[in-house]
């Protein structure tokens, strides 16, 4: 979702999303491709909600959406300097916040270690975490940043547990969380997972119930042991004392299979005597020939049970990528990676530990670095076939659950060939290769060798669907692009993801039909005004009053008209916003119901966004309170979902500066044309809504309202949802700041306006518009790179228009020094979508199914950690100096400044520091010059200006 404060009233604001564009921007600001909002569960901990029974500690973290999650640790202490968690202490969320991609940790504690997992549960909410069914699968050494991958497992519940063996209590100063909460929470009986895919985490339980889904990790490795041409060999056992060499913290030494093949080995940090090999927090040992395909480990130390669960293992897995070697020199030539988290020795005797998932060739274990005591494993086993000495990579893969896709026709960006930064888990290349393995259940990347490290691979040639090479510099990615990749003696083409680009939609509701109502003609809107069990008394008629001056035009339940707008108020209504923004294409009519009374207390809302069930419950309602309205006058699309919804509630906050939600969202992010949810059109359900407390409406007027309105349209935020500084608009337009109109882009994407386009200009030649103000008039001029055609609104190319204080800016000029301001504005548009095809079953005729093209939206202006620093809409300042995105910069508000006037020139490559490179986004050049000749009013005294456009 897409967040946005206000600080000046605390605004929370969430905007419409139907699918998140994870090929157009990197979905969060740190450079992957992991999707959704990112949670600080630390700075936004409710403190007034921290409690603590018993061994229980209980506190409700409020998410920027304002969603209230709430957290329940056992053995832990919070306190504003951090989470403090004991050895063994857990801590759980116990509300569904959607699917955990991962969590960074970052920690002011030495040594320690933490482990995490995944949950589920078999009901909408629990009370407390004996109700979760969880299991503890990986473990890591917390230290500055340290990212926990979920991505594997979906998990919509956060489940941590300090590892019992620390030291000292782990004391968490920073914990984020990053989520997809567009997927809906996953119970028992749709889990997809079986405890075979889930080999390789070694699970290990928490003290509360694990789930095991079919089938038994350990019952499929001892079914593998008793397989013709499987062997087992204890390589302790089996260690040739008279070749051990130590050289400094390197130990070299041999050990013999049972079959009688000699397996040389080296080892960090260990020691090696009659009883057994040493192992210490910092020890690796590694073969260096291969033993064959491995498919389990099975270890034991003497007097295990002295250690508790305090000594342990991590297995993994080891491969040379070579088709023709079975040995290396040095264990540096050996791709190694732990994959069962911390497995104790005490219980391994006789237990096997499956790594069938990966069947490496190479033998790799090592010591877990927070537990600072060494100890000496007494035997490990190994389960192999000898017979394949070498496991052939086969297919090379782009995981795109760390990099994104490109978009067909975007420029190629060659800085993502390497790591972005290693040491946070943030990749801008993340290469899997996908070795040739047996099991039938690995699919896709599910059996691939996660992240080869760029020691081991190097890229090649950029090259077309035909194989001709490109030059990477200025090449644009299209479908069948590869990149040529070599992995040792292994060469891949590497399919470059390429997503198909949405091109022919003239609109918003082309794009997504069933999410956004179409904004040309009559929308009519059902208002629902929500009084809370405590504050009834607010549900009065001079609310009443309020609510229907911000609206304006009033519907009743039989269709007639009530305009109820101040036209001496300087302020708009919803419906003289609109009316005027469109230049009279859109006419906003609310059908403004009875109270709605909730059995809540709107202390219990306050920060809470609706969930589907409750603005289910509030529709149920009207429709039984309203049996005779006319719904297909709210379903104008016929698409069975009502067209547009706001929620007003009447509650007053206990303190004035306290956050109170305001936002337009969607509650079935999914759902699609006559789907599973959608209803008829004499009877639809609801999809889209906006929810706003009233406390603006008697602050401000209807401007938080009108922004949240605009949202149903498909209309995104304009300012930076990730909150690094910048305003890529410079503050003054309705989906920025709350002020003034919307800009040209966005009422081209509605159908407001039709743009004269520049094209076919031969170099030298000229051509000249005469434009009015886009507050007034509908001329606005779009010019596409020079040799290009214009491929409609959702497309790239510079954008010219005129301001001027008229129209809805009227009001609002003066607070940005804009009054009286007339000027042309020039800005860098590139509104590219990903198209999306769907298969959808007709609810009002059973068995036909239809496939239907649809468009995404973007999730924020600016796409996030692309380096390119591309936007939808950026306003390309007159004075050549970019301060609206420059992070830090004071300068972030449109100003008369910011206009060009008459004499003024426009060039990319004047304007550089706006354009990357001084090209555009696709990587082609502008190749245009752009002459203000005229800017003022004509003989009627409206704003107008003459615009000069010749070809370089």
């Amino acid at each position: 979702m897409n967040l946005r404060k206000r600080w000046t009233s605390c605004l929370v604001c969430v905007i419409l999303i139907v699918t998140m564009v994870w090929s157009l921007c990197a979905c969060g600001d740190d450079g992957d491709a992991a999707r959704g909002p990112e949670l600080d569960v630390m700075c936004n901990i409710d403190w007034s909600s921290l409690t603590r029974e018993g061994d229980y500690t209980n506190f409700n973290v409020v998410t920027e959406e304002g969603k209230t999650l709430r957290f329940q640790g056992k053995g832990v202490a919070v306190t504003e300097s951090g989470i403090s968690m004991e050895p063994g202490a857990y801590l759980v969320s116990l509300d569904y916040l959607g699917a955990i991609s991962y969590f960074d940790v970052t920690s002011d504690t030495a040594g320690c270690g933490i482990n995490f997992g995944f949950a589920f549960t078999n009901a909408p909410a629990v009370d407390n975490m004996t109700q979760l069914n969880a299991a503890l699968v990986w473990w890591m050494m917390v230290e500055e940043n340290t990212r926990m991958n979920l991505s594997e497992v979906q998990s919509g519940f956060l489940v941590m547990q300090a590892e019992p063996g620390n030291a000292q209590p782990l004391n968490i100063t920073s914990l984020k969380i990053r989520y997809d909460d567009t997927v809906e929470q996953v119970f028992y009986k749709d889990l997809a997972y079986d405890s075979q895919e889930m080999d390789f985490f070694a699970l290990y339980p928490t003290n509360w119930e694990v789930r095991h889904t079919e089938g038994d990790p350990h019952e499929a490795i001892m079914a593998k042991l008793e397989e013709p041409g499987i062997i087992q060999s204890d390589i302790i056992a089996g260690i040739d004392h008279s070749t051990i060499a130590v050289d400094g913290t390197t130990t070299f030494f041999s050990s013999v299979m049972s079959d009688g093949t000699v397996v040389r080995f080296e080892g960090e940090n260990i020691s090696i005597d009659e009883s057994g090999i040493t192992i210490r927090p910092d020890s690796a040992v590694t073969s260096l020939d291969a033993v064959g395909k491995i498919y389990g480990y099975c270890g034991y130390i003497a007097n295990g049970d002295s250690y508790g669960q305090d000594a342990t293992l991590d297995y993994g897995y080891g491969y040379t990528y070579s088709a023709e070697k079975n040995s290396v020199e040095r264990a540096a030539q050996v791709h190694t990676y732990d994959i069962s988290g911390d497995y104790p020795l005490n219980w391994n005797e006789g237990l096997w530990h499956s790594v069938m998932a990966f069947e490496p060739n190479f033998v790799y274990f090592s010591g877990n670095t927070y537990y600072q005591q060494e100890f000496v494993v007494s035997g490990l086993s190994i389960a192999y076939n000898p017979a394949e000495k070498t496991t052939p990579m086969v297919d090379a893969a782009w995981n795109l659950d760390f990099t994104s896709a490109y978009l067909e026709g975007e420029r190629y960006n060659q800085a993502k060939e390497a790591l972005a930064d290693e040491s946070k888990g943030s990749f801008d290349f993340y290469l899997c290769l996908l070795p040739d393995t047996p099991y039938s259940y690995l699919t896709d990347n599910g059996g691939s060798v996660y992240f080869v490290p760029n020691t081991f691979y190097t890229v090649g040639d950029l090259r077309d669907a035909a194989g001709n090479v490109l030059d990477k510099s200025n090449a644009r990615v299209e479908a069948g692009t590869t990149l040529d990749i070599t992995v040792g003696d292994y060469a891949f083409k590497l399919e470059v993801p390429v997503i198909e680009r949405y091109i022919g939609a003239e609109t918003m509701h082309d794009l997504v039909p069933y999410a956004f109502p179409d904004a040309l003609g009559v929308n009519n809107t059902l208002v629902v005004p929500v009084a809370w069990a405590d504050q009834k008394d607010n549900a009065n008629e001079d609310t009443l009053t309020l609510y229907r001056k911000n609206l304006g035009r009033i519907m009743d339940a039989t269709g007639n008209i009530t305009d109820y707008s101040d036209p001496a108020d300087r302020e708009f209504s919803l419906s003289e916003y609109f009316e005027i923004a469109s230049y009279g294409k859109l006419t906003v009519n609310s059908f403004l119901t009875d109270w709605y009374y909730s059995d809540r207390n709107f202390a219990e809302a306050e920060t809470d966004a609706p969930d589907k069930y409750y603005v289910d419950e509030i529709l149920g309602w009207v429709k039984a309170q309203y049996p005779d309205v006319d719904w297909s006058l709210y379903d104008q699309d016929a698409n069975g979902y009502v067209d547009s919804i706001v929620l007003i509630n009447a509650g007053t906050p206990s303190n004035d500066s306290y956050i109170i939600n305001s936002y337009s969202g969607a509650i079935h992010y999914r759902e699609s044309y006559f789907g599973d949810y959608a209803g008829t059109p004499k009877e639809p359900n609801a999809h889209t809504f906006v929810n706003i407390n009233d406390r603006f409406l008697r602050k401000e007027g209807a401007d938080t309202l009108i922004h949240e309105f605009s949202h149903n349209f498909g209309i995104i935020d304009y300012y930076d949802v990730t909150y690094s500084g910048i305003n890529a608009v410079g503050g003054f337009d309705m989906q920025s700041d709350n002020k003034g109109d919307w800009n040209a882009y966005s009422k081209m994407a509605v159908g407001w306006m039709e743009p004269q386009v520049v094209s076919g200009l031969d170099s030298g030649e000229s051509v000249e518009f005469t434009i009015g103000s886009s507050a007034l008039t509908e001329d606005v001029i779009v010019i596409p790179a020079a040799g290009t055609q214009y491929e409609g609104v959702f497309g790239e190319y510079v954008m010219i228009d005129l301001f001027s204080d008229d129209g809805v800016n009227q009001y609002d000029t003066k607070g940005y020094g804009l009054q009286d301001a007339l000027g042309v504005r020039i800005s860098h548009v590139n509104g590219c979508m990903e198209k999306r095809t769907i298969e959808a079953e007709s609810k009002t005729t059973p068995g036909e199914v239809s496939t239907y093209d649809i468009g995404t939206i973007h999730y924020a202006n600016n796409y996030v950690g692309d380096g390119m620093g591309r936007y939808n809409v950026e306003v390309i300042q007159a004075g050549k100096k970019n301060t609206f995105t420059t992070v830090g910069s004071r300068d972030l508000q449109l100003s008369k400044e910011d206009l060009f006037y008459a004499g003024d020139t426009f060039t990319a490559e004047e304007y550089s520091e706006f354009f990357y490179q001084g090209l555009m986004d696709d990587g082609r050049a502008f190749g245009y010059t752009i002459t203000i000749v005229a800017v003022g009013k004509d003989a009627e005294g409206k704003p107008m200006a003459t615009v000069r456009v010749t070809a370089q």
